[in-house]
């Protein structure tokens, strides 16, 4: 990996911690640096107050569907609603990389039949594993 600290990016050392921080964040990993606060800034009163704890990662792909009530629209293993289409078998006919696809842009191939009404940024709220473990779930369901 090229030198980021130095040259034509130039990151200073809070910058390369905060880097390192969101991509443990992103993966669901415990971020296991801190992150030095008030470089050359006034803290004002919101910005002093505690920062909200990272949810947890859900243990596995039921978890997770209830979470972010999936099945609220989507029929899973013959349970859940019928506004998007039927997941019990999409493994079935679909790929991973359509699966991926299709959480991370929801609105990329909407299925015939059906209106756009998934929100968009389900891939943005999930931890890059829980996306992986969602694919190989819906995968699986044949």
């Amino acid at each position: 990996m090229p030198d980021v600290s130095g040259g034509a990016i130039g990151l200073k050392e809070a910058e390369l911690k905060a880097v390192v921080a969101y991509l443990q964040d992103l993966a669901g990993a415990e971020v296991t640096v801190s992150i030095p606060t008030g470089l050359g800034q006034t803290q004002t009163k919101e910005a002093s107050a505690p920062a909200a704890a990272p949810r947890p990662p859900a243990k596995d792909a039921p978890t997770l569907l209830a979470q972010f009530t999936c099945t609220a629209c989507h029929k899973v293993k013959g349970q859940g609603g019928v506004l998007g289409p039927d997941l019990s078998k999409i493994g079935a006919t679909r790929d991973k990389n359509y699966l991926r696809r299709a959480i991370l842009d929801p609105n990329a191939e909407i299925t015939k039949g059906f209106v756009p009404t998934m929100p968009p940024n389900y891939g943005e709220q999930m931890y890059a594993k829980e996306v992986e473990m969602l694919v190989d779930y819906l995968a699986g369901l044949k």
